[in-house]
């Protein structure tokens, strides 16, 4: 549960989309609304949304796939 996951290139590339595409949603939410008149309710959006990016990106990097092999992994002073 509180572990974390190592990316290979392929899961670093695919967070660094996920990150564009969450980006690119806000900026057209925010030309729709209206940028001078964000309040409290777009600042709550923006926390959920920023929540919903967390678990997408933990969502594909919880797949072994996107993670760095054990032995590729560079060893750490807390791997001893």
């Amino acid at each position: 549960m509180f572990e974390f996951h190592r990316l290979n290139e392929q899961g670093q590339a695919k967070a660094v989309r996920i990150q564009a595409l969450f980006e690119d949603l806000v900026k057209q939410l925010g030309s729709v609304v209206g940028h001078g008149e964000m309040g409290v309710e777009w600042a709550r959006g923006m926390d959920r949304l920023e929540e919903a990016c967390f678990f997408i990106k933990k969502s594909m990097a919880v797949q072994a796939r996107n993670q760095e092999r054990a032995q590729d992994a560079p060893r750490g002073a807390w791997d001893s």
